[in-house]
Formats: C-alpha cells, sequence, structure tokens
C-alpha cells in the first residue's frame, strides 16, 4: 500500500462532481441529459455516462452549459475534494484544494506554491515554453466556444421567449453565423 495521495484528471473531478449532484438531486443520467440539451448541448444518456467516469472530456462552453443547466455555479463542478489533479497530459499536477480556490477566482496556483515535499507541482508545464503557448491558445480556444455558446443559448431563449420555434436547422446556421462573427473580431 502507498502513501501518495490520488492524482485525478480534470475530467474525472468534472464527473465525479456531476455524479454526486446528480445523486444528491436524485436525478437519472437521462434527466441530466434531458437538462444539458435546454441548456444547448446534444447530450444522451451515454454521454453523461462517459462523463462521469472520466471517459468523455468537457469542453468549456459544455462546462458552462451545464452549469446553467444544473444552475450550479461552473467552479461547482471543478471542484476536485482532497485529491490531486493531473493537468492534461503532462506530469504536471496541483492540490484539489489549490484548484478549487483558484476556480473560485483566487490568485494563480503557481504563485508561490510548493508541495509538502518540495516539489514545485507545476514543474513539467514552467519548464517548457512552447507548453505554456500552446495551452494559452487551447484556453483562448475555450473561452471562445464558451461565449459562442452563451451567445446561442441567449439567442435561443429570446427566440423562444418571441415565439419563434428554434429548431437544429436555425440553430446550426446562427451557430455558423456566431463562429464567423467570433472569428472576424478577433483578428
Amino acid at each position: 500500500m502507498t502513501d501518495e495521495p490520488v492524482v485525478i484528471t480534470t475530467a474525472e473531478v468534472i464527473g465525479r462532481r456531476l455524479r454526486r449532484l446528480r445523486d444528491d438531486r436524485r436525478l437519472s443520467q437521462i434527466d441530466v441529459a434531458d437538462l444539458a440539451r435546454t441548456a444547448g448541448l446534444t447530450w444522451t444518456q451515454e454521454t453523461v455516462a462517459r462523463v462521469e467516469t472520466g471517459r468523455r472530456d468537457v469542453s468549456a462552453g459544455e462546462l458552462v452549459a451545464l452549469g446553467l443547466a444544473l444552475a450550479v455555479p461552473p467552479g461547482d463542478l471543478l471542484d476536485p475534494g482532497g485529491v490531486r489533479v493531473r493537468l492534461g497530459r503532462s506530469a504536471a499536477w496541483l492540490p484539489g484544494a489549490l484548484v478549487r480556490r483558484w476556480a473560485d477566482g483566487d490568485r494563480h496556483p503557481a504563485e508561490g506554491y510548493v508541495a509538502a515535499d518540495g516539489a514545485a507541482p507545476l514543474h513539467a508545464a514552467q519548464a517548457d515554453e512552447d507548453a505554456r503557448r500552446r495551452e494559452v491558445g487551447w484556453w483562448a480556444d475555450q473561452t471562445a466556444e464558451a461565449e459562442v455558446h452563451l451567445a446561442l443559448i441567449r439567442w435561443a431563449q429570446a427566440e423562444e421567449a418571441a415565439g419563434r420555434a428554434v429548431d437544429q436547422r436555425r440553430w446550426k446556421g446562427k451557430e455558423a453565423q456566431l463562429r464567423q462573427a467570433h472569428r472576424k473580431g478577433n483578428r
């Protein structure tokens, strides 16, 4: 038996939190999929199962939409408890308490943090400038995705409030229009 703390991925963190929320509310996976669809996601029961088991990543846009669907702040879905969280495919990790504080808007977790064993948890990302650039690009892409998704949800809500049905064709057309406008705005 080892004394090493458990290290899980962010996908597993989100999956565990989703499962706990679902259980607390006595919802089925089908219920969660239905709620996710009301927020614009195309989730099925199988999608929920894969997320809950950490076998499917959740994009930033999906995280925001899922928070809307479940009426919880997206940061609540990122609360890892007392376990370490693996950052991407690298060996870098963060203690769960720092991940939660950062999700709540606290300082950047790498500022002044040194693990109890003396190791800096972000050593792999800090040592590789290219990895940092890729990570910044990834976050920018995820942020753009979330912005487009939120704009779609707002549009669909306004359309339905005005008595106009939003079918898949209209949704896809508006999504393409918003993505194009977002790309033009970021040039």
